[in-house]
């Protein structure tokens, strides 16, 4: 459990599954050379969509060579997938992050509100991204990502739902397991 005034620590990495991870030779380049790819292709695929997003004018705008990309990610949709996934850990950071365990539940669901519509309006490439996954032909993406985001989201509503009615703020009877949905 945190201590009062200390912020609430979750894990805002999002999970691969062992699948469509990038090589290790993405982690072996700068920093600053990792986030340029990142945030190009968040910006390119959320432009284009997945299918009309060209990897060669991926590596232009990153400043890399198409090359260099395969030897980063198996192909597109591993690198998708992956620009996808840091999305979530990025929105998940900006939104959940501050949270203070002994706020009020109103008081968190004013932060997540608050900091929701924040990220969206600063990375408006990332909601773009979510949305673009209903399009037609992104199935084989959409289960994958949608489960992970609804099933983060909804385990920490029914953790603070959990919390708030245990210390009276909520019905005793209240669902927790039913009500984030």
């Amino acid at each position: 459990m945190s201590q009062p005034g200390r912020a609430q620590s979750y894990d805002w990495t999002v999970s691969h599954q062992g699948e469509f991870m990038p090589k290790s030779t993405f982690q072996q380049i700068p920093p600053e050379k990792q986030e340029r790819v990142l945030r190009e292709a968040a910006r390119l695929f959320a432009e284009r969509g997945f299918s009309q997003a060209d990897v060669a004018e991926l590596a232009a705008r990153a400043g890399v060579s198409k090359g260099s990309l395969y030897t980063y990610f198996e192909n597109k949709e591993a690198l998708y997938l992956h620009v996808c996934r840091d999305g979530l850990a990025r929105s998940r950071r900006a939104v959940y992050g501050g949270l203070r365990p002994e706020w009020e539940l109103g008081r968190k669901l004013e932060h997540i509100l608050h900091r929701g519509v924040a990220f969206a309006q600063s990375h408006p490439e990332y909601v773009a991204l979510y949305i673009n996954l209903s399009a037609a032909g992104m199935d084989q993406f959409a289960d994958r990502l949608s489960r992970e985001v609804e099933k983060f989201t909804a385990d920490l509503l029914k953790s603070m739902l959990r919390q708030a009615r245990d210390q009276g703020q909520l019905r005793p009877d209240l669902d927790v397991d039913l009500t984030p949905f």
